[in-house]
């Protein structure tokens, strides 16, 4: 979870690219572990910097899995959609992928591929849903305290991104901003420019979804103009 281990991104092999080119196929863990292989690792484990790999999520899904006995579906219905009361979050089943994909103006159409990522980003939800489940996981209610302290152990990732366990730190350093204030963001952004993201400072949630495959680093810029917006209406009270 900490994205330490050094293993390649499957996700970066030929299949984002046939993803972004609509070519749809379905995976499984055992192909995972083969893209993997065939890409060279990013580091040595526990090299003191994090890098990004869909694959640790793949491996943690079948680790789960075997811990519960339950199918990754079934644990996440169980152990979070049920106890917050979330009655549309669940993992994508056959061809139900929600709101429609793109990369530029085409429509990606590989509801073969989004089943099969599973942990690693295989999830449908809502808006209302994600922020019921923002608010569960930033409050402690899904997590013992002493793993909520822990989540928060942050390593470099890339610029401006640290990265902890399981969550995405977002702080512009004081030169980027003219040494104007930012206010911190926590929380997570997917490949489509999907984010669910929490501004402690302001104590403000951001939830949503560009849906697109173009710039999935999109988020970042948005969530920073809408928290500068707000506080501009703020200062203006």
């Amino acid at each position: 979870m900490h994205q330490t281990s050094g293993l390649a991104d499957y996700y970066e092999s030929d299949l984002a690219a046939e993803l972004k080119q609509g070519k749809d196929r379905s995976y499984g863990l055992d192909d995972v572990l083969q893209m993997t292989k065939a890409l060279p690792p990013q580091a040595a484990p526990e090299s003191g910097k994090s890098y990004y790999s869909d694959t640790n999520y793949q491996l943690l899904g079948a680790v789960i899995e075997a811990v519960t006995g339950q199918t990754y579906d079934q644990a996440v219905q169980s152990r979070i959609s049920k106890p917050l009361g979330l009655t549309k979050t669940g993992v994508m089943q056959g061809t139900d992928v929600g709101l429609q994909v793109y990369h530029n103006d085409a429509v990606l159409n590989v509801p073969q591929i989004l089943t099969s990522m599973g942990p690693d980003g295989g999830i449908i939800s809502t808006s209302d849903e994600m922020l019921t489940f923002l608010r569960a996981f930033m409050q402690g209610q899904l997590f013992n305290p002493e793993n909520t302290a822990q989540m928060r152990q942050w390593n470099r990732l890339f610029f401006p991104l640290q990265y902890g366990f399981g969550l995405l730190r977002i702080k512009l350093p004081p030169w980027m901003t003219l040494f104007r204030a930012t206010p911190e963001l926590v929380g997570h952004s997917g490949a489509s420019g999907s984010f669910a993201f929490y501004a402690p400072e302001p104590d403000i949630y951001l939830i949503g979804t560009f849906n697109q495959t173009d710039a999935p680093r999109r988020p970042v810029g948005f969530m920073l103009r809408v928290l500068n917006l707000v506080a501009k209406h703020r200062g203006s009270r």
